[in-house]
């Protein structure tokens, strides 16, 4: 456990596995401490397939010591493993307020991964599964 995360009585890597409508599985992954940087992964499997994002990335960090020094290299932090995903976030918002059209996520997919998000830390706090209905 990161100190300053325990301190806030939160967590810095957890797993959390939910179950959707149709028996779809997702499985989410995040360490915001991990020795390989920000780490987030998600994996969804349904019968006729699976989506998984965050594995197998191209640019994977490296800390190499040698003889008291250290370099490193790859995806090192938060902000180089989401810094495309920021800059799309941010130009879709300019977009949006200049030409006034909507963005692709809505104010109900907000609150879809706010309502997910109070269940798993309900869960974290309770030891016990908890239901989304």
């Amino acid at each position: 456990m990161y100190p300053g995360l325990e301190a806030c009585n939160d967590v810095d890597t957890a797993a959390a596995t939910i179950e959707f409508e149709g028996g779809v599985l997702a499985t989410f992954h995040v360490s915001r401490t991990s020795y390989k940087g920000y780490e987030a992964t998600m994996a969804v499997t349904g019968t006729a397939g699976a989506l998984t994002c965050g594995r197998g990335l191209s640019e994977l960090p490296l800390v190499r010591e040698e003889r008291g020094c250290s370099t490193s290299r790859g995806q090192t932090d938060f902000f180089s493993r989401f810094n495309n995903a920021f800059l799309c976030e941010a130009s879709a918002f300019v977009e949006a307020i200049a030409t006034g059209h909507t963005t692709a996520s809505t104010l109900e997919d907000a609150r879809e991964a706010t309502h997910i998000a109070v269940a798993m830390r309900e869960a974290l706090v309770s030891g016990t599964p908890v239901s989304l209905e």
